[in-house]
């Protein structure tokens, strides 16, 4: 038996030929890059030009430092077994139990898959995802999540001079592998082991040492259900981004109870990078990289304005994303609202939420159990905490 991914049509009876069609062959000598995936890859291409022992060598390196590493201790294993002077006959070697074995060998089959063919930096250098209309210098990330391909990237401003709304563009800094809800996407209720897509912000950053070993070393809590899920009567809380269980180096591709999570490496690195709380998070099925100018032109359907500001009840917005789903246009704005703090004077990021009907922009009532839609100017509130439900 050999993984699906690895082996297409051409069966092995005692090792896995890994044969994985690369989009992007071009990886950085593991001397340069010594986390697991670079790792995994380096080990891949090694193997696809026929030099066995450097492929074994990398995926020895590879187990040694990352030890809960499934998947690579999976090719260790294969290449171990294809150079020994009696391979074992995989087949044969599983009677009872195979069922659970199977399983097994299909989610690492998923996990190498995506890990071996995401969209390398050819795909997204000097673009952006479509629907970011706009984000301003003030706000400094955005974690952008692809479902479809299995991928978290943290974009920020291009280093710039000038002024301060004066930018660049924005890039990637970021990227991991990454788990979403065992039942896919698209969350609607609590317990059905999706994860909702749309625009969230990060509310809380919790480091691993002060959480229960499920989440890892760390998190970042989200506002599920925002305004808009509560008006589409959906139930749940408690999504968030976080780390994985101290025995496992990463999750199947669709294997969590709803919440984005990482390995614990990644998630290590991303909360190095101290998300402010309003931090936009956008999750979508799949992510579409555009030239800028395409997101500028959005903005300007959006929200026609020369200055990025709410005219009418003097807010600055921060951010403006965009995109479709259950059959309907759908926005989300962020906004600098003043509040005071032990008597300063401080700055917090107010998401409000619309959608499109009949041509026009509607705002989502606030904290709302209505079932109506109010005008365009319509105050938007902070979103209040939950309990930590899926």
């Amino acid at each position: 038996m050999s993984w699906e991914v690895v082996a297409g049509q051409r069966l092995s009876l005692n090792a896995i030929p890994w044969e994985v069609q690369s989009d992007v062959p071009s990886v950085p000598p593991a001397s340069e890059a010594k986390d697991a995936e670079s790792l995994l890859r380096e080990a891949y291409r090694l193997l696809s030009n026929g030099q066995r022992a450097e492929a074994l060598s990398i995926a020895q390196e590879l187990v040694l430092r990352y030890p809960n590493f499934q998947l690579g201790q999976l090719l260790f294993a294969d290449l171990m077994n294809l150079i020994s002077d009696q391979p074992m006959d995989v087949r044969s070697a599983l009677h009872e139990g195979a069922s659970d074995v199977a399983s097994k060998l299909q989610q690492l089959n998923a996990e190498a898959r995506l890990r071996l063919n995401r969209p390398g930096p050819a795909a997204y250098a000097g673009k952006e995802p479509a629907g970011l209309a706009y984000l301003s210098t003030k706000v400094p990330f955005v974690i952008v999540v692809d479902a479809l391909h299995s991928r978290l990237y943290v974009m920020t401003h291009a280093a710039s001079a000038g002024t301060q709304e004066s930018s660049k563009g924005l890039q990637v800094v970021f990227e991991s592998y990454m788990s979403v809800g065992q039942r896919g996407i698209g969350k609607q209720q609590k317990g059905d082991g999706k994860t909702p897509l749309g625009v969230y912000v990060i509310q809380k950053s919790y480091p691993g040492h002060v959480l229960p070993d499920l989440y890892g070393s760390g998190a970042l809590t989200l506002n599920y259900p925002n305004d808009l899920d509560i008006l589409d009567g959906k139930t749940g809380s408690g999504i968030w981004i976080h780390g994985s269980p101290s025995e496992q180096y990463a999750r199947a591709p669709e294997a969590t109870d709803g919440c984005v999570v990482l390995s614990n490496p990644d998630m290590l690195t991303l909360m190095k990078l101290h998300f402010p709380a309003g931090t936009p998070v956008f999750i979508l099925p799949k992510v579409e990289w555009v030239e800028p100018h395409k997101n500028k032109n959005l903005r300007s359907r959006l929200w026609p304005t020369e200055k990025v500001q709410d005219e009418k009840n003097r807010r600055e917005i921060l951010a403006m994303l965009s995109w479709q789903g259950e059959g309907r246009n759908m926005m989300s704005i962020l906004y600098a609202a003043e509040t005071l703090i032990s008597g300063q004077a401080s700055v917090m990021v107010t998401p409000s939420y619309w959608v499109e009907q009949g041509h026009q922009w509607k705002a989502i009532p606030a904290n709302s159990g209505e079932r109506q839609l109010a005008d365009r100017s319509s105050p938007v509130a902070r979103p209040s905490g939950r309990a930590v439900v899926r």
